[in-house]
């Protein structure tokens, strides 16, 4: 998304400076959000609920350059079989990290999805976790329940 397109979305004019910040977090979020919920998005969002963002964001860049790290890693490894006999031990490390990674992005997708949340974006949150995962955060946080979250907690019951 260009900067132009930015501001024709939300109608607020912005420095160079703060839209590179927007910018990086759009790049994380734009497999799971258009830029026209995006920008919806960033409009309503406070000071607060923004700062929140550009720190996820920086964390989950941070892991997604862990996992392609890491999956390079591990494509090389996997390129010569008798290597990986012999290094049958250093692979399983391997895979424990990247599973530790793959939580660890799973945890930034969750964050991502309250931040969604927190924002007015319930129904992007529940496309990238699903509404059951979304339900649970919910009464972890102690936030409300709305009558679509009761209506699926019925149907979830009445469907065993």
């Amino acid at each position: 998304m260009l900067q132009s397109e930015y501001k024709a979305l939300t109608g607020k004019p912005i420095e160079a400076e703060e839209y590179q910040k927007i910018e990086r977090v759009y790049m994380v979020a734009s497999d799971a959000i258009g830029k026209e919920d995006f920008c919806k998005a960033m409009k309503k969002a406070n000071s607060d609920t923004t700062c929140l963002i550009y720190d996820l964001t920086k964390q989950a860049e941070r892991f997604q350059t862990m996992a392609r790290e890491a999956k390079q890693e591990t494509k090389r490894e996997f390129e010569c079989s008798y290597e990986l006999k012999k290094e049958n031990a250093e692979l399983c490390r391997i895979n424990t990290e990247l599973r530790k990674d793959f939580n660890e992005a799973i945890a930034q997708k969750v964050n991502l999805a309250l931040a969604l949340m927190g924002a007015g974006m319930e129904n992007r949150a529940i496309e990238i976790l699903s509404h059951g995962y979304v339900i649970s955060l919910k009464c972890s946080t102690n936030m409300e329940l709305t009558n679509k979250d009761k209506a699926y907690i019925a149907k979830m019951l009445a469907n065993k």
